[in-house]
């Protein structure tokens, strides 16, 4: 079974990470909508959407490594194989760095955004060791140095950022600079906590090219569902921007960014239970899962009230931004199925190596998210429709994964899916048609019935994962 010890030791380390890289998002959240314009917010949030995108530009090589090495120590993995590993990715960085740029500068693209893809296309060269060395880190176990990679970026980005406010700068393109120093800066030290396996000599280049193979036969379909998930999002965020306007785009994302701001913190468990499950016997795997999500989802359901706060802050500190509370409480519930769907459905799919299905369900989930999105925005003109489909979107993919997983395991069937579904749906119907506190209220003692009828479910869930 699981290492308590090593759990608690390494939980602290990425909890302790995610919830410092969460208050520097905060600040980060608060402050640049605060001092730039609507417009000006907006081209920084078309830059965050692109460079979003830059995390999967190694084309699944890195998930293969990911998936065949979890569970290993630093001391056990072929320094020369993973130096060669290294080393072929910058190539193939450098690679797409010039195809990129110069495709780019071919294409009639507004000066503002043509600036946000651009230095997005340079965070490429930044990204990929970056991601290389922390995901190093985590199949290893050595989470106090995955935690440092992860907290510095945000760290000097969010330096920078006071420092330039302070120094009476308002530009969203310098903003943009200062992530990019911030994504630099957490390459470097990637780089530098993996400097003796990164001056190991090299493998061979035929043992290289097989590695390579194995990676990418093994990281491609995670890699085509990690895309595609991020793009069931992205998709109405262009179509949004297109349709509408920049403008219109930023207070979007500013609502959405609030959302998966929770996702951090959640995130910090997700991060340590894949490399922890691999070494479980699969007999257990089944009551892992059932007991997991049984403490998961009232957890998640209680940090929804969440959604009243910072209703309340959007409100007094960014009067600019009152409309976004509108999209705040239709996209509030995101992170709901983005959790569960990120610290379990994702690690179990990986798990049990249904890479090929964990694709083809995200990127159903895509198309449809596609075609109501065009639909709403462009034949009905409903900016309120078109967030829908986020939410719709996300709902969905989580249902089709958590059925399939629940199918595969062969646990036992019950409502309480149906149930979560109808407490969503109640929280959006009562914050959109209600007062603000009777909405609290509802929203309130429907939580508390839930936990209560569950009470006993969630007693014993805590027990065995204790």
């Amino acid at each position: 079974m699981v290492n308590k010890k090593n759990f608690l030791k390494n939980f602290s380390y990425t909890f302790s990470s995610n919830i410092i890289t969460f208050l520097l998002n905060a600040i980060i959240l608060l402050l640049l909508p605060k001092i730039l314009n609507t417009s000006d917010f907006g081209y920084f949030q078309y830059y965050m959407v692109v460079v979003g995108f830059t995390i999967y530009m190694h084309f699944g090589w890195i998930d293969g490594i990911y998936l065949r090495y979890s569970g290993n120590s630093y001391e056990e993995i072929d320094k020369s194989i993973f130096s060669g590993q290294f080393k072929a990715l910058m190539v193939f960085g450098v690679i797409q760095f010039i195809i990129l740029l110069s495709i780019l500068l071919l294409l009639p693209i507004e000066v503002n955004k043509k600036y946000a893809i651009f230095i997005a296309i340079i965070a490429i060269m930044f990204m990929i060791p970056k991601i290389f060395t922390y995901v190093l880190m985590q199949v290893t176990s050595r989470f106090k140095e995955y935690s440092i990679i992860l907290i510095i970026e945000k760290l000097v980005f969010s330096l920078l950022l006071v420092a330039f406010i302070l120094a009476g700068v308002r530009s969203y393109s310098v903003f943009i600079l200062a992530d990019l120093i911030g994504r630099a800066t957490s390459a470097a030290y990637g780089i530098y906590v993996c400097r003796d396996l990164l001056k190991t000599k090299a493998a061979s280049l035929k043992e290289n090219f097989n590695e390579f193979y194995k990676n990418f036969k093994s990281g491609i379909f995670i890699m085509i569902a990690n895309i595609s998930s991020i793009l069931v999002v992205s998709v109405v965020q262009f179509i949004i921007e297109h349709n509408w306007s920049i403008e219109t785009f930023g207070k979007v994302s500013l609502a959405l960014n609030i959302s998966k701001a929770v996702l951090i913190v959640i995130s910090a468990i997700g991060i340590i239970v894949f490399p922890m499950l691999k070494k479980v016997a699969a007999e257990y795997q089944p009551s892992i899962f059932k007991n997991v999500r049984t403490v998961l989802l009232p957890i998640l359901f209680i940090m929804m009230l969440g959604y009243f706060p910072a209703t309340i802050l959007v409100n007094y500190w960014l009067p600019n931004y009152k409309s976004s509370i509108a999209f705040l409480m239709i996209l509030f519930p995101f992170f709901v199925f983005e959790s569960k769907t990120a610290l379990l459905l994702n690690t179990y799919f990986k798990l049990l190596r249904y890479e090929k299905k964990l694709a083809l369900i995200n990127t159903i989930s895509v198309v449809l998210s596609l075609m109501l999105s065009v639909m709403t925005a462009y034949v009905f003109n409903s900016l309120y429709g078109t967030v829908m489909v986020i939410l719709l979107a996300v709902g969905l993919r989580s249902l089709m994964l958590e059925l399939f997983i629940i199918k595969k395991l062969k646990v036992k069937k019950n409502y309480t899916i149906f149930l979560e579904i109808l407490l969503v749906v109640l929280f959006i119907i009562v914050n959109m048609f209600l007062s603000f506190s009777i909405s609290f209220i509802i929203y309130s003692i429907s939580l508390s019935l839930y936990v209560y009828v569950f009470k006993n479910n969630i007693y014993q869930a805590l027990k065995h994962v204790r």
